[in-house]
């Protein structure tokens, strides 16, 4: 009984052919292996790092029912004017300003005012006073809550954008839409 063995092709087999026979080729020929090349690496590396493109930012004047990026940029560019350590003038406005805003929103915002207390690596304690901003939306169906949590108080060196001024934004931003 004869065996035969099972030729396997890929999708990429014929174009590999031509590549081999124009590698075969003289000098002209190099360059289009080269192109070809080119090409097949290139086309689908810039396809996976067009997924990386940020999508354009959703206007303020979009559908109230959108997030909108330009929206949560206006609440940003208020919370992140200055520094906002606790127990700052700074942070002061800040809390003031989360309050109106959810309020503006519909909702019943409250402060919960609490003593913090951490435990450290080497066996320091650190404790201070916070204050937390609560609102708690209704829900419509019988199911479990969700929490969107965000610290709005920030170094003593900088504003704070990043860490978390985006964050607050981003949360008043999603409660609004």
């Amino acid at each position: 009984m004869a065996i035969r063995e099972r030729q396997h092709h890929t999708p990429l087999e014929p174009t590999l052919n031509r590549l081999r026979d124009v590698v075969a080729r003289p000098a002209s020929g190099i360059w289009i292996a080269r192109l070809l090349l080119i090409t097949l690496i290139g086309v689908p590396l810039w396809l996976a790092l067009a997924q990386f493109t940020p999508l354009a930012v959703v206007p303020a004047s979009a559908a109230p029912t959108l997030f909108s990026g330009e929206r949560a940029m206006n609440d940003l560019n208020v919370i992140a004017q200055a520094s906002r350590p606790m127990g700052s003038a700074a942070h002061a406005a800040t809390e003031q300003y989360l309050i109106d805003r959810l309020t503006e929103l519909g909702l019943q915002p409250q402060i919960q005012a609490t003593t913090g207390v951490a435990l450290t690596e080497n066996g320091d304690v650190w404790a201070g006073s916070v204050r937390n901003i609560v609102a708690r939306i209704p829900g419509t169906d019988n199911t479990r809550g969700i929490l969107l949590a965000a610290h709005y108080d920030s170094v003593p060196t900088g504003p704070g954008a990043g860490d978390c001024g985006s964050c607050v934004a981003t949360v008043l931003e999603t409660v609004r839409a």
